[in-house]
């Protein structure tokens, strides 16, 4: 899981998104993207100070960002990072 900032009519937006991979019947893989939750103008996150949205994305790496509506922690992203990325 990370935390994405992307552009709509203009305006930032963020949302919690993952990647993950299907293989084709032709047996190449390929990454897609899956949105699982969305955030909102990244205005209401603003506080005036400098780089918001590298402060917000190390929040949610270290599991520190509190988000309405959606329960996560530290050790739930390790374990999607353990489960879904081979070594």
């Amino acid at each position: 899981m990370f935390l994405e900032c992307y552009n709509n009519n203009g305006y930032s937006y963020l949302r919690i998104t993952e990647g993950y991979r299907v293989k084709k019947d032709d047996g190449t893989i390929t990454i897609k993207k899956r949105i699982i939750k969305n955030l909102g103008p990244l205005s209401k996150f603003d506080d005036g100070m400098p780089d918001i949205v590298k402060r917000l994305k190390e929040a949610f790496k270290s599991g520190t960002l509190n988000i309405e509506g959606f329960e996560y922690g530290k050790n739930d992203v390790q374990n999607f990072i353990t489960t879904y990325i081979p070594v």
